[in-house]
């Protein structure tokens, strides 16, 4: 059966000790797509039906283990909206944790406890987390549930923490100008408006209160872009009612392909991206970040996942930094829900 995929991301990383790989072709990506008609044959033909869009991106280290980078784009458009589901976690956990590290507070780092609190409804509450040690809720175990599974109350919870204002106007400073996040995902309840207030957090150590943020308001409209943003034929509404006619996705989250792009790198590969477009964060940080982001749902001692769970890592990087006797390449392919899937 062909799968649809309204977005289709790639993320090569070729990792050799000492030399690069043989040079890219500028149709490299459509050969690839032609040479495996079993997976691509229909999407392959007519591209623009399916709205595929691909970002390639061949990393070669030199002798010195210095990394080049070439990327190589097929059919992308930036007039073109796609949903970017939970890709927005990504950028939403590394702002939370260069939040910590900006506050300077003794004490405050990403395992004290967290505890979100409500102001109005239809917020909830999260004083404890089942599933984490001690039932104790942290920044570092919802980072983690955001890597191995994608956990949307996770990414939530980050969310209230940052605030979409806090969120938006941080990343157009650091010069991701076309990010919108603005939405929590996958909770009923919240519209435009409810979405603006985000709740009371505190941060504790035993019992002493170390850092406490009030309810936060967003009185600014971050533009959505200025692309078509109906898609589709029909949608299930909040009711269960199908509605006959395209879904209009303007109050909803945006990050184009390039920024997805700039931003995983910013992370993988922070000394090579321009100076205002890394986040703050430390040594203990990205090995943090690199180990949540390459583990298996199975791996995982809290949350203790089952073994049929394999709806797994938003970008699995598996070890991509480490030099290697042969070239290692990784692929991440993002479906229309957000999810990857392995070729």
């Amino acid at each position: 059966m062909v799968k649809q995929y309204l977005l289709l991301l790639v993320f090569v990383f070729a990792v050799s000790g000492c030399f690069g790989q043989s040079p890219l072709s500028d149709n490299f990506i459509e050969n690839i797509l032609l040479s495996h008609p079993e997976q691509f044959g229909a999407i392959s033909q007519n591209p623009q039906k399916f709205e595929i869009q691909v970002l390639y991106t061949q990393i070669d280290r030199d002798a010195q283990n210095r990394p080049h980078f070439k990327t190589l784009a097929y059919n992308v458009d930036k007039n073109r909206y796609f949903y970017p589901a939970s890709v927005v976690k990504l950028p939403v956990a590394l702002l939370a944790l260069e939040k910590l590290n900006l506050l300077q507070i003794p004490g405050l780092d990403k395992y004290a406890r967290m505890e979100v609190l409500t102001a109005r409804p239809p917020q909830t509450e999260a004083l404890s987390d089942s599933t984490a040690p001690e039932y104790k809720p942290t920044l570092a175990h919802y980072i983690k549930k955001i890597f191995v599974v994608s956990d949307n109350d996770a990414y939530n919870r980050l969310f209230e923490f940052l605030g979409p204002r806090y969120i938006n106007e941080t990343l157009h400073k650091k010069g991701y100008a076309k990010a919108r996040i603005v939405r929590r995902l996958a909770v009923r309840g919240f519209d435009e408006e409810a979405n603006r207030y985000t709740n009371p957090v505190r941060f504790k150590i035993g019992d002493e209160v170390i850092y406490e943020q009030a309810e936060q308001y967003n009185p600014i409209d971050f533009p959505f872009p200025a692309i078509p943003s109906q898609k589709g034929k029909a949608y299930i509404d909040a009711k269960g009612k199908k509605i006959n006619q395209p879904f209009d996705f303007a109050g909803n989250n945006y990050l184009s392909l390039e920024t997805m792009h700039e931003l995983l790198k910013a992370v993988i590969f922070p000394l090579d991206v321009p100076a205002q477009k890394r986040f703050n964060l430390s040594l203990n940080d990205y090995q943090f970040l690199y180990r949540c982001m390459g583990m298996w749902p199975r791996e995982s001692r809290f949350p203790k996942y089952k073994e049929k769970n394999t709806r797994t890592v938003i970008l699995n990087i598996c070890s991509l930094a480490i030099p290697r006797n042969k070239p290692l390449t990784t692929s991440v392919f993002l479906t229309r829900w957000g999810w990857p899937m392995a070729l």
